[in-house]
């Protein structure tokens, strides 16, 4: 059987004001079909969710609505106050209760003056963390606002200055020099990356590989490999660490998957974080990259700095090139082939 969906027009008592407020798929107020019910002589008679109300002409109607809390789902209270335009009227509506503190650290996620919650404190900008509310000290290197002050890492000024004048950073792209700065992700400073040398390769063996190191942003290691297993060709390919190989060849001998052609930009396979372009927790602002999920398939947080047009998903596509317009006018989907966003009007 089709449902039918209920929309009633509200107006709010005293405030002048009208809301169009529609019924739940589940029945409006916590459960129930949405569908009409007449000639009932209770709200026993009626689906979850719903009450048996009358009109002047004696008309009865089963509408979505409420009358007390018992009546609607867990973290929901019972509001009335309400006036429909049209009869029949339920009595209230069911409503996330503005009290409900879901992590038990004495804040509640509404900011509204109006709503008084005796015991607990307003703003909560997380309610799934209990060490995520106003007052609570803010962490500068953890990516979390954690005193909801709409503020973290080293925009917060609740955070200490590095030492030495170093810039505070979220990410090694806020540092500005890939490959002599990182990011320290304990004091959230800006630091000198570590010393290195290239290894030295014994007889038959070669340097291949190296870039910056997609973790730290520092210089990458190369390493040695057979001399004679790849050929001697220099066509140049960017692995998805991140690392600039010789051809193809040194690339596969490496067990580096080639995501392009060419050598790999300036932090490219580098962490980061999906923001506007253009924002440091992004892939800087050369306009050359962009912050693709690598792992689009499972949870992990594993977004990578690519050069653009260059793609592993189709789903980073049209992130990575600029959609085309199709002959008919509509907009291309852009599937990913080869590593490179291709337009397909089909």
């Amino acid at each position: 059987m089709t449902s039918r969906a209920w929309v009633v027009l509200l107006v709010v008592v005293g405030t002048g004001c009208t809301n169009l407020r529609p019924s739940f798929a589940d029945g409006g107020g916590g459960g129930g079909g949405g569908m009409v019910v007449t000639s009932c002589a209770a709200d026993t008679g009626c689906p979850n969710g719903m009450v048996c109300e009358s009109c002047p002409n004696g008309a009865t109607s089963c509408v979505p609505g409420c009358r007390t809390t018992d009546q609607c789902k867990a973290g929901q209270l019972c509001k009335g106050g309400v006036v429909c335009s049209k009869c029949p009227c339920p009595p209230g509506w069911c409503e996330p209760d503005p009290c409900l503190d879901l992590d038990n650290d004495g804040y509640v996620q509404s900011c509204k003056a109006t709503d008084v919650c005796p015991g607990k404190q307003l703003c909560d900008c997380d309610d799934l963390k209990p060490n995520v509310h106003p007052g609570q000290a803010e962490v500068c290197s953890n990516g979390i606002d954690d005193n909801c002050d709409g503020k973290y890492e080293w925009q917060d000024p609740a955070c200490v200055k590095c030492p030495g004048g170093q810039s505070q950073c979220a990410n090694v792209f806020a540092c500005n020099n890939l490959g002599s700065l990182t990011c320290d992700s304990n004091s959230g400073c800006c630091s000198a990356c570590p010393a290195s040398a290239p290894p030295v390769c014994s007889a038959n063996k070669c340097l291949s590989g190296g870039g910056i190191n997609p973790q730290t942003g520092c210089r990458a290691g190369a390493v040695c490999v057979d001399c004679n297993a790849c050929p001697k060709n220099l066509a140049p390919v960017c692995g998805v660490n991140g690392a600039t190989y010789d051809n193809d060849c040194n690339a596969q001998l490496a067990n580096v998957l080639v995501l392009h052609d060419g050598a790999c930009l300036s932090g490219e396979g580098m962490q980061c974080d999906l923001s506007p372009v253009g924002s440091t927790l992004g892939c800087g602002t050369t306009g050359t990259l962009y912050c693709r999920d690598a792992c689009p398939q499972c949870g992990a947080r594993q977004n990578r700095c690519t050069k653009l047009g260059v793609c592993a998903w189709d789903g980073d596509c049209p992130a990575a090139q600029a959609s085309k317009t199709c002959a008919d006018g509509g907009v291309a989907f852009e599937r990913c082939v080869n590593h490179a966003c291709v337009a397909d009007c089909s």
